[in-house]
């Protein structure tokens, strides 16, 4: 493979490295992990360019008699020819509420059960990330983002979200009057992501502290807990994530 085919995307989306605790080579694990991940149908986020660009596929078979993984194709055509030519391709997915990651070198059309897809070779070492290893995004300053909390016998509050994550969203905005405490759990919280849709979920308080605000005003902040995601929602604020990182590495790059 020539060097300049080679994938290093920048920022939180890194090469896989060469000796980490978290990298596993064994065939038998990471077929297992493969396997739970086409089971249902895992979206997945593949980088095919050192900007950082990237296709949404998921992940649809694994054919151990073959050595192949076989991914959906991207609804974007141009995406897709991208893929094809691209002599590396990296790939982010969330399994359990845990980020892994794998290279394919490249991706060749075929077809599976009479449709188009990709196939490539089962990857030979696979990054299995320990939830604390969540990559957390502060929200973007031109963007406001709502998450809606209803209350036991009061009106539901609304409170701003300072950060998210595939682990759960930090809240801020509200005052000590509204009883969010440590280990107090809250169904049906309501978080809208502008562009991709809004998250109904389960959000556990992890801590809270009062917070001033650089215009002097008190207020209070906590920590949250997302609470049963469905691999869906998971998917979504994972495609949020790397959606907001991408807008901010461009416009980094039309400054220099």
């Amino acid at each position: 493979m020539k060097k300049s085919d080679q994938f290093t995307p920048t920022s939180e989306v890194k090469p896989l490295p060469q000796d980490s605790q978290y990298l596993l080579r064994s065939n038998n694990e990471i077929v297992f992990l493969l396997k739970a991940l086409a089971k249902k149908h895992a979206a997945i986020s593949a980088y095919y360019t050192s900007n950082n660009d990237f296709a949404t596929t998921a992940l649809l078979d694994v054919d151990t008699g073959t050595n192949r993984i076989y991914l959906d194709l991207s609804p974007s055509q141009s995406a897709n020819l991208a893929l094809q030519s691209s002599g590396q391709v990296l790939c982010v997915t969330v399994h359990d509420k845990v980020k892994v990651q794998f290279d394919l070198p490249g991706l060749q059309l075929t077809t599976l059960d009479g449709r188009e897809a990709f196939v490539a070779p089962i990857p030979d070492k696979l990054l299995k990330l320990q939830r604390r290893n969540y990559y957390r995004l502060s929200v973007p300053y031109n963007q406001t983002l709502k998450c809606t909390i209803p209350l036991p016998d009061q009106m539901p509050v609304e409170v701003e979200i300072m950060d998210i994550s595939l682990g759960g969203i930090g809240i801020i905005g509200y005052t000590p009057e509204i009883p969010l405490e440590p280990g107090m759990v809250y169904e049906h919280c309501s978080l809208n992501l502008p562009g991709f849709g809004t998250i109904i979920t389960s959000l556990q308080i992890r801590n809270s502290f009062d917070f001033t605000l650089r215009s002097g005003v008190h207020t209070r902040r906590s920590g949250c807990t997302f609470l049963d995601l469905s691999p869906q929602t998971e998917a979504l604020i994972q495609r949020y994530i790397l959606e907001q990182e991408r807008k901010y590495r461009s416009k980094l790059m039309d400054l220099e």
